[in-house]
């Protein structure tokens, strides 16, 4: 075939959105990112999927995000292929050290949690569903009065 006359059919290119759903689920932190290349894992959400459409898996507690690409998908299972890995730090997640220093840890917590504040000493989550950074340390000041009173 001459390569030079060799053309794109308008109906082979598309708006991303009109060809794939780009999906989002949130993974609890107990799993990690080998956990959910497994097939069966996906086994209650696979119908909703189609080949070639891409999960951002992000860890319930914010330690990392996965990107996958969706291989096939059939009624039980999906199979996926990881594309990227990102391991997060203690800082990327923004726990801050002001709440370490006086025992207590600020966090984002996922999707339902939202931001919270766990106590050091025995790992106790105290308080949740902060919608952000600023009104969880908020509220962990506001604690903090009312223990030392």
């Amino acid at each position: 075939m001459d390569q030079q006359n060799v053309k794109l059919e308008r109906d082979r290119f598309h708006l991303q959105e009109h060809a794939r759903a780009d999906r989002v689920a949130l993974i609890p932190k107990e799993l990690g990112p080998e956990d959910i290349e497994s097939p069966a894992f996906w086994a209650n959400v696979s119908n909703q999927c189609r080949p070639f459409e891409r999960i951002e898996a992000r860890a319930e507690d914010g330690t990392w995000i996965a990107e996958l690409v969706i291989l096939e998908a059939s009624r039980t299972f999906l199979r996926v292929k990881r594309l990227q890995l990102y391991r997060l730090t203690t800082e990327d997640v923004a726990q801050t050290q002001i709440a370490q220093a006086v025992g207590y840890t600020v966090m984002y917590r996922g999707g339902h949690e939202l931001w919270g504040v766990k106590r050091l000493s025995d790992e106790e989550i105290v308080h949740t569903k902060e919608p952000t950074r600023d009104a969880a340390e908020g509220w962990l000041r506001e604690h903090l009065k009312a223990v030392a009173r």
